[in-house]
């Protein structure tokens, strides 16, 4: 497709550049030479089709592959689902320590061949033989979270009357900030991605299309971007104790 432009030029003034920074395109630009410098090709704004038949859109799909067989064309895929948030508020991840283990945490998100290995006489999951939750990241923090919620402001011009200090009354914890829905467009929608990848590699790798099996695997990660502050907290014996931090295990 072709855009094409007829008529008065005219120029992006100020006002219109900030509304283009406050929509979060620009953040999400931002963030694709910093993924492809890692070795991924990255796609902005990727369409898929939901399990429900739904037509919906990543904001980051990005893609790295690694040869392990030549001859036999064998490879292991590693794929990124992100989604993007342009937000200045902060959101806070509920964390409770975790036994890291697959029993307890469930398994990676893997599709393709093989989903089995045959090994002393039988069949052993593939997440066991290879031990995932020795190496894997999935199973390395100590503590995960299952619950979020973000917090701002009612009103950025509201004071609290009459100079008084804000209190809580001023703040707002929730799932949604605004417009945006950041439980169903954001963890939802990486969860509906993630399920759609695997479905499509199940159709793909059917014994009926696949001539002979092959090592041809597809480790999936989704992830959460915000551009606001990140917290944790944890429930202690005496308070809730809140800390900033950089990446946070979200367990759905």
């Amino acid at each position: 497709m072709t855009t094409m432009a007829l008529g008065t030029v005219s120029t992006l003034t100020g006002e219109m550049r900030k509304a283009i920074t406050r929509s979060g395109y620009l953040f999400e630009q931002q963030l694709l030479p910093v993924i492809e410098k890692v070795g991924y090709r990255a796609e902005p704004n990727h369409r898929y089709r939901d399990p429900d038949g739904i037509m919906r859109g990543l904001d980051i799909y990005a893609i790295s592959a690694r040869e392990i067989f030549p001859e036999k064309k064998e490879f292991i895929w590693l794929d990124l689902m992100i989604e993007c948030k342009n937000l200045q508020c902060r959101l806070v991840f509920f964390a409770h320590r975790e036994i890291r283990m697959t029993h307890f945490l469930g398994y990676p998100h893997i599709s393709g061949l093989p989903q089995v290995v045959y090994r002393k006489r039988r069949f052993t999951d593939l997440a066991d033989f290879l031990k995932v939750d020795d190496f894997h990241h999935y199973y390395s923090r100590a503590k995960i979270a299952t619950q979020f919620c973000a917090v701002y402001e009612r009103s950025k011009n509201r004071t609290g009357g009459s100079g008084k200090p804000r209190t809580g009354d001023d703040f707002v914890a929730g799932h949604h900030v605004g417009e945006i829905d950041l439980y169903g467009d954001g963890i939802v929608k990486l969860v509906k991605a993630v399920q759609e990848e695997k479905r499509q590699d199940a159709r793909r790798f059917d014994r009926k299309e696949v001539a002979y099996e092959r090592v041809d695997l597809w480790f999936h990660y989704p992830i959460f971007v915000t551009s606001g502050a990140l917290y944790e907290c944890l429930i202690t014996k005496h308070a809730p104790y809140y800390r900033r931090v950089h990446r946070v295990g979200f367990l759905h």
